[in-house]
């Protein structure tokens, strides 16, 4: 699944900390959306809590859209984890971000 740079963006305004650029284990150099968080408890609740905050505001947007897509893709249910020091990432591996929005 690919999610829009716009969404993208929105979830970093909202000030969930996300990347697009992270390379798991056994992911060989491929890239995949990611979330970097103190608590691994809550991040898939504070990723959800956000999208679905997105879709109230605006039911209608292009962005509700994309946020109501990825609340009910079969893969964000599964996820892994990694270890950062201090903080982890949760990510998800066959989650990508586009490039640009056209």
């Amino acid at each position: 699944m690919e999610i829009s740079r716009k969404l993208y963006e929105r979830l970093e305004e909202e000030g969930l900390s996300v990347r697009d650029d992270y390379s798991g284990r056994c992911m060989f150099g491929r890239t995949c959306f990611g979330i970097v968080v103190d608590n691994i408890a809550t991040a898939i609740y504070d990723l959800a809590n956000t999208l679905q905050s997105i879709i109230d505001e605006d039911p209608e947007s292009d962005l509700a859209d994309d946020a109501e897509a990825l609340i009910e893709y079969d893969g964000f249910d599964t996820c892994s984890t990694d270890n950062m020091g201090l903080q982890y990432i949760v990510y998800f591996t066959d989650i990508t971000v586009a490039e640009e929005d056209e």
